[in-house]
């Protein structure tokens, strides 16, 4: 059985009362919070004071999933006590995006392998390129584990975000926790919601995250023509209720969303890579359905485990918030009509780490998704 409970902090009143009592001190916290918060006041310390003997893995965001509720500009924490599982943890620091791939690869050769059932990532959101990353991941981890996990955020800015684990959060952080022992049960789904516009493209000329052309054509223009004269003049902000669906070689699909626009090169710059040759999607959506795909991939997420989750992980790309806006609640309550009363605790994110349907435990970086991860023990 795993048991949580939760907290929340408050500037005049500190950390609230835990949401349970745990039968023995937890083995993890998670805690995720606002940028400033954690950059001006000492979260690690005073969390460490409170449970001197867990993992701690601390992260920023845009804003925090707690059962049924949307919270922002504040901290949160659950705290898990696994009766039968083991964690170990590895974490590493990102000193160039180029090397991402290295710094995935080195990551997951710190954590053994024996007993191994699943390996949760959380990762600076800024410094690094998280397809790069994914990739040297699996490249080294047993390709029986499956990964998920996330970026951190920074609200809807992307200028600096902090990870933390077993230590004060910093920037161009990684964190990796493997959870160990054969009663240990953990599925997950990725969904999106997001559908493709009726024309097929080919990305004619990229260069890493950057796109060039589609069809040989400038790739600004092509977007303008989906999205209208209006829209286009906000880019890149207006961008993100335009994401490009990637069909890429393995046949698996990834969702990328647009985050940098450059007028005089008429290019537009994506948080993940975008392979010269690949076929796209421009794509587009509604609340409706992202509120129903969230629904989704808590419900195949279940279907998954096979049994009743004890604690949920859900992690949103914040481009979904900055879609939905004050409708952001929609999928929240959509996860929690299909978890009901399994603790739930989770984040909006820069990026979300997740297999697809078609890729087998293979880990694939993603924009855009509500990504679910759920824990129970036997």
């Amino acid at each position: 059985m795993i048991h949580v409970h939760t907290r929340t902090w408050d500037e005049s009143l500190g950390w609230s009362q835990p949401s349970q009592k745990l039968p023995k001190a937890p083995q993890l916290v998670f805690i995720f919070g606002d940028t400033a918060i954690i950059e001006t006041k000492n979260v690690y310390a005073q969390v460490r004071t409170l449970y001197p003997q867990s993992h701690i893995l601390i992260a920023t965001n845009a804003g925090t999933i707690l059962g049924k509720d949307l919270l922002d500009s504040t901290l949160s924490l659950a705290a898990l006590y696994f009766e039968k599982t083991r964690i170990w943890y590895a974490e590493t620091t990102i000193d160039d995006i180029h090397r991402s791939r290295d710094v995935g690869a080195r990551l997951a050769e710190f954590l053994p392998t024996t007993d191994l059932r699943h390996a949760f990532v959380v990762s600076d959101g800024v410094g690094v390129n998280g397809s790069q990353l994914v990739e040297g991941i699996n490249a080294t981890i047993p390709n029986t584990i499956a990964v998920t996990g996330a970026l951190a955020a920074d609200g809807f800015r992307s200028e600096r975000t902090y990870v933390g684990l077993n230590a004060k959060p910093k920037r161009n952080t990684v964190g990796l926790i493997g959870f160990y022992g054969k009663h240990i049960h953990i599925a997950y789904s990725s969904q999106t919601g997001w559908h493709a516009t009726s024309k097929k493209y080919t990305i004619t000329r990229s260069d890493g995250n950057v796109l060039y052309e589609l069809d040989n054509r400038p790739a600004v223009e092509v977007f303008t023509e989906i999205m209208g004269e209006e829209l286009a003049a906000h880019l890149p902000t207006s961008g993100g209720a335009f994401p490009l669906e990637l069909q890429l070689k393995d046949g698996s699909k990834v969702i990328r969303t647009v985050i940098g626009y450059d007028k005089e090169h008429q290019s537009l710059t994506f948080a993940g890579d975008i392979p010269s040759g690949t076929d796209a999607y421009i794509m587009n959506t509604t609340n409706e359905l992202l509120a129903e795909h969230a629904g989704r991939a808590a419900n195949k997420a279940m279907e998954k485990l096979g049994m009743q989750p004890q604690f949920a992980l859900p992690v949103s790309c914040y481009g979904r918030k900055a879609f939905m806006k004050e409708n952001t609640h929609l999928e929240v309550e959509a996860l929690a009509k299909e978890l009901g009363t399994t603790p739930t605790f989770g984040f909006y994110t820069n990026g979300e780490l997740a297999p697809t349907e078609d890729s087998g435990v293979n880990c694939k970086w993603h924009n855009q998704t509500m990504t679910i991860t759920l824990f129970a023990e036997d």
